[in-house]
């Protein structure tokens, strides 16, 4: 008789599979088996001749349509489908969609909030932003090689657990790689401009993103695969970690404006098709010194038109008049792109905050979902206000407060 997990992935479901493949491990072993199943289980949209791959909506078929991952909500739960397939389902299929349904009814009794009048919706809402600039200098394959070399040293259970299950997360991530460049590889057109994208496409993806990126077009190739790899959420910091690339490759003549301007657009089509959230451009570098380039200007025309990102330009008062030029530019093709963010009262504000950031680390500031305060590639943010009744505070405490009150400042 086959296990649940092995009937969930015939049914196209491999999220599903992953976590009920290891029950009596600790959730987070179960949880990257589940993601590791998940991206062995993608398959790629077909390849179209685009100067980037993957693109358009992330998913695009029936897969993981009952138990999916969400960088947001954690997962996403669809019952209604659940009990859809078990209608017509055989009865080994049904037993296997029961013990899903078993096991999602235990994990979310243990996590639901006790009903309170002062929590609404929202409960820790949630956004990252990868370290895509390490990914493009090191590759992923560095990254394994650290996992594996703290698994060797780890004594604790807690530790080894976690670093086992970033295996998990690596090994899915380079099957689906592997089946972005089969794709790549069984696609072929006539000689074309389609084709000539198709080949510089496999080059590029044979070596990133598991090897550093050896040019611009290889690092912008690493950084979209980071996107989807994370589930389409937030770009980061795109001219401030792609700049150094593409000055090099400026320099020595392998690239254009245009080019890098066309690039990015795609990459912010991308985005757009995944409603994916912030990118910030423009403000500091690591000294605190401008840190302006032609990527910011190539970010700025290539939003024109655009929904998304959530495009940030951090203004100070020593940007160049160009920026300016370019920026209000975008604003008159009626996006609402970029918003303008005062970046020297903005720093200016955390640092009196006394989080602990670094100085050097204030360079990677960017909004993470709408505008979020997130430091690029170092933090995860939950929207906790988003569970907090406002109103009903308010109008509790004037209840009580308001009847004695002699002054505003003793009701504040």
């Amino acid at each position: 008789m086959q296990s649940p997990h092995s009937i969930l992935a015939s049914l196209g479901e491999n999220f599903a599979a992953g976590y009920l493949e290891l029950p009596d491990a600790p959730p987070v072993r179960r949880w990257s088996r589940a993601v590791q199943r998940r991206l062995e289980g993608v398959r790629p949209a077909p390849y179209s001749g685009t100067r980037l791959y993957p693109v358009g909506p992330a998913r695009t078929g029936g897969e993981d349509a009952i138990l999916a991952p969400s960088y947001s909500f954690t997962w996403s739960f669809n019952r209604g489908e659940l009990e859809r397939r078990a209608a017509t389902a055989t009865d080994e299929q049904r037993e296997a969609l029961q013990a899903l349904r078993g096991a999602m009814d235990e994990i979310e009794g243990r996590l639901s909030q006790p009903g309170i009048p002062h929590t609404v919706g929202g409960n820790g809402y949630t956004h990252s932003i990868p370290n895509y600039g390490r990914v493009i200098r090191e590759g992923l394959d560095s990254y394994q090689e650290r996992v594996q070399q703290g698994l060797a040293k780890a004594t604790g259970q807690e530790q080894q657990v976690f670093l086992a299950g970033m295996l998990d997360v690596l090994t899915g991530a380079r099957a689906w790689h592997g089946r972005l460049l089969a794709e790549l590889e069984r696609t072929h057109f006539p000689p074309s401009e389609a084709e000539d994208r198709r080949l510089r496409l496999l080059q590029a993806l044979r070596q990133v993103p598991f090897r550093p990126a050896r040019n611009f077009f290889e690092a912008l190739v690493a950084y979209n695969f980071v996107f989807y790899l994370d589930g389409c959420d937030n770009p980061g910091r795109v001219d401030y970690e792609l700049e150094p690339f593409y000055q090099r490759d400026h320099a020595e003549g392998v690239i254009s404006f245009a080019e890098a301007e066309a690039l990015i657009r795609e990459f912010w089509q991308n985005v757009d098709a995944n409603s994916g959230w912030s990118a910030s451009i423009g403000g500091c570098d690591g000294a605190g010194q401008a840190a302006y380039g032609d990527l910011t200007l190539a970010c700025l025309r290539a939003a024109r038109g655009m929904r998304r990102p959530n495009l940030q330009l951090r203004i100070r008062r020593d940007m160049p008049d160009e920026v300016w030029e370019e920026a209000l530019n975008t604003v008159a093709t009626g996006t609402g792109l970029p918003a303008l963010h005062h970046e020297e009262e903005f720093l200016r504000s955390l640092r009196e905050a006394d989080l602990g950031i670094a100085e050097a680390d204030l360079a990677y500031v960017n909004g993470g979902g709408c505008t979020e305060t997130m430091i690029h590639g170092r933090s995860n943010v939950g929207s906790l206000d988003a569970g907090i009744n406002l109103p009903l505070v308010l109008v509790n405490t004037l209840a009580r407060t308001l009847p004695s009150a002699t002054s505003f400042e003793e009701i504040l």
